[in-house]
């Protein structure tokens, strides 16, 4: 006997190159192939009219309530979006990651991965943001978290933007930068996610890109036109941007309400700049509210802006499983991974979306969430099935 089986839906699975309509066995809360003669499950699901993935991954998301004013319970804000693993981006510094790894990573549902900030205490909020003084982005003060946290911890989160770096610019970039690679020899998942904004006039976009190493994520990409931008002067992508595409460096969404420009997101996709990973930036005060506030609707801006269903769904499951080094725990349905899936209907529904810099994009169509299944648990299930 399964766990369960999820039968006649539309299996769309980027790692094996399929969407066919198929039946989807679980057993002992890891996928598995179907056996001859059984067809027998604790529960099934009819996911008739539906499409069937990996869970999807949130690989920017901020689920530490507990110490971080940003912070959201992921599993108040993951399963209903179909999000069965996320990614916290720095809520957690030196001081308080080991209350975030207690309170959170061990007791949710939703698998938690997490960057670690640099800093005394993670990321913070306006008026007063984190300092990135290179003093704690050292190998000594972070090493520790890398070895006995290895199960959760994918990586080092280091924001640049002029209201963070201040007189430090890029320093505490280039420190990040040396112990990550440090890490990594020593056999640590460790690259740096990269949060872009205004940079000021104390360093520049291609200097800071330039330190970067292939597997390095770059987020904010589609930020507004209120200061530094991937794009010169003509509105075309920076050269600088495509040659650090060119070896390696990954870019991400990471649309927040602040990041997000429908206007940026055209001009990237005319100059053929479309992003490798799809994510939300999603705080407390964002939770589903438009344009940002849930991984579906994110996916549904980039189909409208020319991405395919399959490109999105790989987007956010594949890629950034990949990206960080968690494809043994998400991102693919083949035998013997966990049995995370998300099903969901793609709905021909007119939906207008505003950004905070007066855009406007009008969706044709909407990715819809319909039930989340966790380890061959249901997590969320909005109608029947």
């Amino acid at each position: 006997m399964y766990d369960m089986i999820i039968r006649n839906g539309m299996v769309l699975d980027p790692v094996q190159g399929t969407c066919e309509k198929k039946d989807v066995y679980i057993r002992d809360g890891k996928f598995v192939q179907k056996e001859a003669g059984e067809e027998t499950a604790t529960r099934e699901i009819n996911a008739e009219g539906c499409y069937v993935a990996p869970g999807f991954i949130d690989a920017h998301i901020h689920v530490n309530p507990g110490s971080s004013q940003l912070g959201i319970r992921a599993d108040i804000i993951c399963p209903p979006g179909c999000v069965t693993t996320c990614i916290d981006p720095g809520s957690s510094g030196i001081y308080n990651f080991k209350g975030f790894y207690e309170e959170e990573v061990v007791t949710s549902y939703t698998t938690i991965k997490a960057t670690i900030s640099p800093t005394s205490s993670g990321v913070l909020m306006a008026p007063h943001e984190e300092i990135p003084d290179p003093y704690y982005g050292t190998p000594e003060m972070l090493r520790p978290f890398f070895e006995k946290y290895g199960d959760t911890l994918v990586g080092i989160k280091q924001r640049i933007n002029k209201e963070v770096t201040g007189d430090f610019a890029l320093k505490g970039l280039e420190q990040s930068v040396k112990t990550a690679r440090i890490l990594r020899e020593e056999g640590h998942r460790c690259h740096l996610m990269i949060h872009f904004g205004d940079l000021g006039d104390k360093y520049t976009l291609q200097e800071a890109l330039d330190m970067l190493d292939a597997g390095d994520v770059f987020t904010h990409i589609y930020r507004p036109a209120n200061g530094t931008t991937i794009f010169d002067e003509n509105g075309k992508v920076c050269d600088c941007v495509k040659a650090a595409r060119k070896r390696g460096v990954i870019f991400e969404s990471g649309c927040a309400r602040s990041h997000c420009s429908f206007e940026s997101i055209r001009k990237g996709f005319a100059d053929g700049f479309r992003p490798d990973q799809i994510t939300t930036d999603i705080v407390n005060y964002t939770a589903f509210y438009a344009p940002s506030g849930w991984l579906p609707m994110k996916m549904s801006i980039y189909m409208e802006a020319g991405m395919s269903l399959e490109e999105v769904v790989k987007a956010v499951t594949y890629t950034p499983a990949k990206v960080w080094g968690i494809l043994e725990d998400a991102g693919t349905m083949e035998a013997g991974k966990p049995g995370d899936a998300a099903i969901f209907k793609v709905e021909d529904r007119k939906t207008l979306l505003k950004d905070p810099y007066g855009g406007e994009m009008e969706l044709q169509r909407l990715i819809v969430p319909m039930a989340t299944v966790k380890n061959g648990k249901v997590l969320f299930q909005q109608i029947y099935l």
